[in-house]
Protein backbone atom coordinates (compact mmCIF):
# COMPACT_ATOMS: atom_id res chain seq x y z
CA UNK A 1 0.00 0.00 0.00
CA UNK A 2 1.20 3.29 -0.89
CA UNK A 3 1.92 6.26 2.05
CA UNK A 4 -0.91 8.44 1.99
CA UNK A 5 0.34 12.16 -0.06
CA UNK A 6 -0.16 14.08 3.15
CA UNK A 7 2.70 12.64 5.01
CA UNK A 8 5.18 13.97 2.28
CA UNK A 9 3.23 17.36 1.97
CA UNK A 10 4.02 17.50 5.39
CA UNK A 11 8.30 16.81 5.39
CA UNK A 12 8.31 18.71 2.52
CA UNK A 13 6.64 21.74 4.29
CA UNK A 14 8.61 20.61 7.19
CA UNK A 15 12.16 21.03 5.11
CA UNK A 16 10.77 24.53 3.22
CA UNK A 17 10.50 26.20 6.89
CA UNK A 18 13.77 24.76 8.01
CA UNK A 19 15.16 25.93 5.00
CA UNK A 20 13.78 29.83 4.43
CA UNK A 21 13.99 30.19 7.88
CA UNK A 22 17.53 29.49 7.32
CA UNK A 23 18.53 30.75 4.36
CA UNK A 24 15.63 33.24 3.70
CA UNK A 25 13.09 33.14 0.48
CA UNK A 26 16.33 33.28 -1.91
CA UNK A 27 17.14 29.51 -1.23
CA UNK A 28 16.70 27.33 -3.60
CA UNK A 29 14.01 25.01 -4.46
CA UNK A 30 16.90 22.28 -5.39
CA UNK A 31 18.09 22.53 -1.31
CA UNK A 32 14.52 22.20 0.05
CA UNK A 33 14.01 19.64 -2.50
CA UNK A 34 16.89 17.91 -0.54
CA UNK A 35 16.42 18.84 3.32
CA UNK A 36 12.88 16.90 2.60
CA UNK A 37 14.68 13.85 0.82
CA UNK A 38 11.93 14.46 -2.39
CA UNK A 39 12.61 15.20 -6.13
CA UNK A 40 12.19 19.07 -7.22
CA UNK A 41 9.56 18.08 -9.76
CA UNK A 42 7.41 15.89 -6.43
CA UNK A 43 8.02 19.36 -4.88
CA UNK A 44 6.98 21.24 -7.22
CA UNK A 45 3.88 18.81 -8.09
CA UNK A 46 2.60 19.76 -4.65
CA UNK A 47 3.08 23.45 -4.75
CA UNK A 48 3.40 24.28 -8.49
CA UNK A 49 5.34 27.50 -7.14
CA UNK A 50 8.08 28.65 -5.23
CA UNK A 51 5.79 31.16 -3.88
CA UNK A 52 2.77 28.48 -3.21
CA UNK A 53 5.63 26.49 -0.91
CA UNK A 54 6.60 29.79 1.16
CA UNK A 55 3.15 30.41 1.18
CA UNK A 56 2.31 27.01 2.41
CA UNK A 57 5.05 27.10 5.01
CA UNK A 58 4.46 30.12 6.33
CA UNK A 59 0.59 28.79 8.13
CA UNK A 60 0.73 27.49 11.59
CA UNK A 61 -0.52 24.87 13.01
CA UNK A 62 -2.37 24.59 16.13
CA UNK A 63 0.00 24.66 19.29
CA UNK A 64 3.09 25.51 17.05
CA UNK A 65 5.43 28.44 18.26
CA UNK A 66 4.34 31.13 14.80
CA UNK A 67 7.06 31.97 12.24
CA UNK A 68 7.49 35.18 13.27
CA UNK A 69 8.21 34.30 16.74
CA UNK A 70 11.08 31.69 15.87
CA UNK A 71 12.41 34.32 13.53
CA UNK A 72 12.54 36.74 16.01
CA UNK A 73 14.04 34.28 18.51
CA UNK A 74 17.13 33.81 15.82
CA UNK A 75 17.49 37.11 15.39
CA UNK A 76 21.47 37.96 15.71
CA UNK A 77 22.64 33.98 14.95
CA UNK A 78 24.83 33.33 12.53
Amino acid sequence: MARPVTIQTERILEAARRVFMKHGYGASTAKIAKAAGVSEGSLFKHFQTKCNLFLAALEVKPGEQSWQDRLMASAGRV
